[in-house]
């Protein structure tokens, strides 16, 4: 508030305005030959400002003044110059015109700085004049505000009528604005003061510059050949800029030394306060005169309901119903403008607390631009942060209103169609009662109608009013709210970007434990805990059946534990059985485990919710929260524990091995031993709350649970004989045995890195922190628990289903034994549902459906200190640039598109978001496309081919997409990449050009789809089924189980056989030849027979038998015929040839051998030369030889 205090730097900075003010005034020496000449060191601060010799005597003022005195000022000597240059280019007529235009510029630059320098002179004397009466401003304002202060509350006089209040509401709502806007002018505003100061600075220090570069201009020769006129012009324009920047300076340090004397003598506080004070006034002005408008307009709409329930009670009976519908809308007034009022009320509380927010973000952000994030702005942010509105009820609220307005919209409408209606009264009236009289007399009841007509036009245009307000008033909250909400959140998210990290204590160290002695003494003084009885036993007094109720069920349960414990032993026996299908037990086990770990956390979560409940001191009720919180996390804790027991759900149910189980039971057992006593302390320790920034006992307590967890952390996960041995050895190449020894680093780290944090001081972020590790922990084990629940149920249904076809086969059996039948068995398997693959894809959804849960419980998690990383913000270590292509709309109206360098630093939050989304990009691509498939491209008529190549798009779109996502967090856009595109270009021209190709080549393939996943194909001579088909090349399985790796070009550019590419039927050629003679007709009927006889064989395209030709050795047929798919094509053939030879074997038709028949025309006699004398020539096989003919067999 206002003080005098008119101190030496108030008196200083007036003395220099004063000099200012005189230095302004006097006239300055000019020589004739340089009007515009630099001046000398002494008079360096002004040109004007040195007085002449005569004028430090006080007689100085009256004698006359010397001849140089009364020499022009430099501005007059350089506007006659400039006139003088004028009427010369005027004179001149020989001149070119981009000359003349020329010289015409530079007078016009020469008067414009003149202006300049005249502007800066004016400015100068009016500053200094105005800092002059600074001290009778400040006796002026300090006398308003103590009028203001004076000043009786807002008066409404009684006989002011309705349009009168509305009047002056009007004008107080304008003047309201106008103070408003003053509040953030200069004189007022301290940012808008201290951004002045910045560039007033600014200007001074780099006016130098300014003037040695006009020095350097003017010193500089004239280019040759230049027009004398315009070198001319050219100076004086130069010296017009010089005069200006000297007369600048002058200009900005007045205006400084005004500010700091407004400083010394608290003028913008003093300003400040009265605007305030004003804007207080107008402010309670507006609520009275709202408050007595709505009041008579109630008022008034309460009398017009009067008035027509009168005319009700002695209207005409033809015009009851209308007098009935006038009363009708006036109560419809009465209740709109009730209703208004009411959310007129909640209106004004919205922007109450709108601005409440609104001021205490301000004064937040202003004390850590003044002192940075000390501990005290921490607390005061945290205590802050609990005590914001909650937005979700006000979204609530917004919604469930939304009803309303649409509803008053509607009648607002209806209303205002029926009071145009009632326009034309004569013809409402006849409407009404009919014709009117034919000779024209007056009809008494036509008059009355009249009237009443009239009334209710009255009374629906005031019903429309009513609802014109209502409706606004909706607008205006709902805006309100809207913008209530927003400054909420954008609070919160300041304080959470803050809040992680500000250090909430001093570090730890022997003097905080000195200091924090009285935690000790409190602990050994027993009058916390008695208040604590003393709540809880006066809460019990009120609420005594329902202590009585708790208490007693709990000593039942805690009683009937062995009994459960019996109980679930016995569910486990069942359980176990191999012949048990039923999940009925499972459930039963679970619920009998709840049951046993409940006791103790329920006794623990209802105190801490009576300490909460119950009218208790601060203490007390930070005790019930901890409580509260505490007996959430046991609970959790002892179920798992008992879920790990003997003939447990994890052992006789789940399957988990007797090394999980035992580790996973005696890890839980010593932190519920050692670590939850230590989190009692902890709470107990918390509820002190000094609020003094110590708190020594309770870290040394909160960094022993720390070490607890530790070390059973470590015990329950090293990497060689922990829980994750087991669970890896499940799926050796899985995620999870590659990272155990990454997730054993990272969970101790957290540990290490909890405590570092809470003894430097940031002990509520490592609270936090573990809180948030907590939840995560107990939602990775629901996600474990449920998990295994599934796959239980699962197994059971595969194991119900594999009886059941095995009873089926053993029926089929016993019906076939007991038949006598010979025939073989049906393979009923064929007709069955394939269970492992059933079993596979549903723990393949199960598995992908709970990771995308899991996901999104982290996200939820998480969501509220994410935006700590924010604050990473203000760390970079690098900068990116990008050009952004903006409309800018011109003067003309016009939009023309610019190109804008935007700049932004590379920070370390930048780099963690950027790792984050590669790490999304990575699950996701690898995680969706097969999460797809299962939920819905399955469900749907697409061939296998098809969905394959929809999944592997998705997953290229989902790679594109975290790329693109990636390099925008990094701040990359496509101007930084311009280089690697055209390099990538390049390259592609020369060495990437086959790996360019066969990528496109795969695009290609999977739009196009000339062979898909599941095709027979040849390509050169290799023949087999496609595997896969990958952005670089494609995998082909041959009949040997061989995988050739084919790169995708030469699908595209090579010759291909793709047998199954829009049809699977095939066709099979066999050859049979018979014995020449055979009969043809019958070979044929016999071969038909056999192929018909066949099942994989089609009947449509038919088999075709022909008699193609005459063989060497036999009578050739050829059997032409299809099948529906590739699967059986080689059974089929072996199967034809077998059937086919048999049945020619039976009918008596021979295949032939070969032969070849030798015909000998001429013989030597060669028996007396070679052969033997003693007979003719022997066989082999001891038979002669005939000559004629000689029969060999050939293949």
């Amino acid at each position: 508030m206002f003080r005098f205090r008119p101190t030496r730097r108030a008196w200083l900075c007036s003395l220099f305005s004063v000099l200012i003010l005189m230095s302004c005034r006097a006239p300055v020496t000019v020589r004739a030959q340089d009007p515009v000449a630099q001046p000398s060191a002494s008079n360096a601060a002004s040109p004007e400002a040195a007085p002449q010799q005569g004028e430090s005597q006080p007689a100085a003022s009256q004698q006359p003044p010397p001849a140089e005195a009364a020499s022009p000022s430099p501005t007059d000597t350089l506007k006659r110059q400039v006139e003088q240059l004028q009427s010369q280019l005027e004179a001149v007529t020989d001149l070119e015109d981009p000359v003349r235009k020329q010289i015409q510029d530079a007078l016009a630059q020469a008067t414009k700085e003149l202006g300049v320098a005249v502007e800066h002179d004016t400015q100068t004397r009016s500053l200094a004049e105005k800092a002059a009466s600074l001290e009778a401003e400040q006796v002026s304002l300090a006398t308003r505000i103590a009028e203001l202060k004076e000043q009786p509350e807002p008066q409404i006089g009684d006989k002011d009528t309705l349009p009168e209040l509305e009047q002056r509401l009007a004008e107080a709502r304008r003047e309201l604005a106008e103070l408003q806007n003053q509040f953030t002018t200069q004189a007022v505003d301290p940012k808008a003061r201290a951004a002045e100061r910045k560039t007033l600075r600014e200007s001074i220090f780099a006016n130098p510059q300014e003037l040695a570069a006009v020095a350097e201009q003017l010193q500089a020769a004239p280019p040759a050949n230049e027009v004398p006129l315009l070198t001319q012009a050219r100076q004086v324009a130069l010296q017009a800029a010089r005069l200006a920047l000297e007369r600048k300076p002058l200009a900005a340090q007045a205006r400084l030394s005004l500010m700091d004397s407004e400083e010394a003598l608290e003028i913008a506080n003093l300003r400040r306060d009265e605007l305030a004070m004003r804007i207080a006034y107008r402010e309670k002005l507006i609520r009275r005169l709202e408050a007595e408008t709505a009041r008579l307009r109630q008022a008034e709409a309460e009398m017009r309901r009067r008035s027509a329930e009168d005319e009700l009670e002695s209207v005409v009976p033809p015009l009851r119903a209308l007098v009935e519908s006038t009363l009708a809308y006036a109560r419809e007034e009465e209740d709109i403008r009730e209703k208004r009022q009411d959310y007129q009320k909640k209106l004004e509380d919205r922007v109450k607390r709108k601005e409440e927010v609104a001021k205490l973000a301000q004064q937040a952000r202003d004390r850590e631009d003044q002192v940075r994030l000390t501990t005290a702005l921490g607390l005061r942010l945290r205590q802050q942060r609990e005590e914001l509105p909650e937005t979700r009820g006000i979204s609530r609220d917004r919604a469930d209103r939304l009803a309303d307005l649409e509803d008053a919209q509607l009648n607002f409408l209806d209303r205002a169609d029926k009071y145009e209606d009632l326009r034309d009264t004569d013809a409402v009236v006849e409407k009404l009662l009919g014709a009117s009289s034919p000779d024209g007399t007056v009809d008494p009841l036509a008059e009355e109608a009249r009237r009443l007509v009239e009334q209710q036009r009255q009374f629906l245009g005031e019903l429309v009013d009513a609802y014109d307000d209502y409706t606004e008033t909706l607008y205006q909250l709902d805006s309100e709210e809207q913008a209530l909400i927003e400054e909420v959140n954008g609070f919160a998210s300041y304080i959470d970007e803050r809040i992680l990290w500000i250090r909430s204590h001093r570090p730890l160290s022997l003097e905080t434990l000195e200091g924090d002695k009285l935690a000790v003494l409190w602990l050994i003084d027993g009058r916390f805990w008695r208040s604590v009885w003393r709540s809880l036993y006066d809460d019990a007094r009120l609420n005594l059946p329902e202590y009585a109720i708790f208490f007693f069920g709990w000593l039942l349960l805690l009683l009937r534990g062995r009994w459960l414990r019996k109980r679930l032993a016995d569910v486990s026996r069942t359980a176990e059985n191999r012949i048990n299908c039923e999940f009925r037990p499972t459930l039963l086990a679970w619920w009998l485990t709840a049951l046993i770990s409940l006791p103790w956390p329920l006794l623990f979560m209802y105190l801490g919710w009576r300490c909460k409940a119950a009218a208790s001191p601060d203490s007390v009720n930070t005790l019930g929260t901890g409580l509260l919180a505490l007996g959430g996390a046991i609970l959790a804790t002892e179920f798992f524990r008992q879920m790990c027991r003997g003939h447990g759900l994890a052992q006789s149910h789940f399957g988990w091995s007797d090394h999980t189980v035992d580790l996973i039971r005696s890890t839980l057992r010593g932190i519920m031993f050692f670590a939850v006593p230590l989190a009692v302390l902890v709470l107990w320790l918390h509820a002190r709350d000094t609020g003094q920034g110590t708190d020594a006992l309770e870290r040394l307590a909160f960094l022993a649970v720390l070490i607890v967890l530790l070390i059973y952390s470590h015990r329950a996960l090293r990497p060689g004989s922990g829980i994750l041995r087991d669970w890896a050895a499940y799926r050796p190449s899985g995620l999870l045995s590659r990272s155990r020894g990454l997730i054993y680093v990272l969970i101790l780290g957290l540990f290490v890195g909890l405590g570092v944090l809470a003894v430097l001081g940031y002990y509520y972020t490592a609270q936090r922190m573990l809180e948030k590790f907590q939840v995560l922990l107990w939602m990775l084990a629901s996600v474990v628990f449920a998990r295994a629940m599934l796959i239980r149920w699962l197994m059971l249904r595969r194991r119900r289903l594999s009886l059941q076809q095995a009873r089926e086969r053993r029926a089929a059996l016993s019906e076939q034994v007991e038949s006598g039948s010979t025939a073989p068995m049906p393979d009923v398997a064929e007709t069955q549902t394939d269970l492992g693959a059933v079993s596979a894809q549903t723990q393949r959804l199960i598995d992908t459906t709970l990771f995308v849960l899991t996901l999104a419980a982290t996200w939820a998690i998480c969501v509220d200190v994410l935006p700590a990383l924010n604050y990473l913000d203000q760390y970079s270590f690098g900068t990116t640039s990008s050009t952004v292509i903006e409309q800018v709309q011109g003067a003309d109206g016009s939009y023309e598109t610019v190109e804008k360098v935007v700049v932004r630093n590379l920070t370390l939050a930048s780099l963690l978001k950027a790792i984050l989304i590669g790490v999304m990009t990575f699950t996701a691509a690898r995680n969706v496309p097969g999460l797809m498939e299962i939920t819905l491209l399955q469900k749907l008529p697409l061939d296998a081919s098809v969905r394959y190549a929809t999944a592997a798009l998705t997953r290229y779109l989902i790679v594109l997409l975290g790329v693109i996502l990636t390099a925008r967090s990094l701040g990359i856009g496509w101007s930084q990449v311009q280089w690697l595109a055209a390099a990538l270009t390049f390259g592609l021209g020369f060495g990437l050009q086959e790996i360019f190709a066969n990528f496109i080549s795969g695009l290609i393939i999977l739009f196009e789809q000339p062979i898909r996943v599941g095709d027979v194909v040849t390509l050169d001579s290799t023949s087999g089924v496609v595997n896969r088909i990958r952005i670089r090349a494609t995998t082909i399985t041959d009949w040997d189980r061989k995988e050739y790796i084919v790169p995708n070009k030469e699908f595209i550019t090579g010759r291909l056989l793709n047998w199954t590419l829009s049809d699977k039927t095939n066709r099979i050629v066999v050859n049979v030849g018979v014995k020449y003679g055979s009969d043809t007709d019958k070979v044929r009927e016999v071969i038909t027979g056999v192929v018909a006889d066949h099942p994989e064989i089609l009947e449509d395209p038919a088999p075709l038998v022909t008699f193609e030709g005459f063989g060497d050795s036999a009578l050739n047929f050829v059997v032409r015929a299809y099948l529906p798919t590739l699967d059986r094509r080689l059974a089929t053939i072996h199967d034809l040839h077998t059937e086919i030879h048999r049945r020619l074997g039976a009918e008596g038709i021979e295949i032939p051998f070969p032969q070849r028949d030798l015909h000998v025309r001429s013989m030597v006699d060669i028996n007396q030369q070679f052969l033997p004398q003693n007979g003719p020539p022997q066989g082999g096989n001891g038979r002669n030889v005939e000559p004629e003919s000689t029969s060999a067999e050939t293949i």
